[in-house]
């Protein structure tokens, strides 16, 4: 099983490169992330580029759901995905620690 995790940045590139916990996470063997970039934040391409995570800086502007629905639909065309993966939607401003992540995961 695989998680992808889904963060849209509406100018939140502050908080998404100081929250360390979401780095942590990334390094486990089944998780994806990608951080769709709606402003066009170079710091936030730097950063995602550094940790090796997806980055989407096209069709700014979309709302939640649409943003979502966009990052659902990469997931799809780049990975191998199987039925039983977890897609899960993050704000910028919320944080979960490792060991809460893997108590989800369990």
């Amino acid at each position: 099983m695989n998680y992808y995790l889904s963060i849209i940045s509406h100018l939140h590139s502050d908080i998404i490169i100081n929250n360390k916990n979401l780095l942590k996470i990334s390094k486990l063997d089944n998780v994806n992330v990608c951080i769709k970039d709606n402003y066009g934040e170079p710091s936030l391409r730097k950063y995602c580029e550094t940790n090796n995570f997806d980055f989407i800086n096209e069709d700014k502007g979309l709302g939640f759901g649409e943003n979502n629905n966009y990052i659902f639909s990469f997931f799809l065309k780049k990975y191998q995905t199987e039925s039983d993966d977890i897609f899960i939607v993050i704000n910028p401003d919320i944080e979960i620690d490792l060991n809460n992540f893997i108590k989800l995961q369990e």
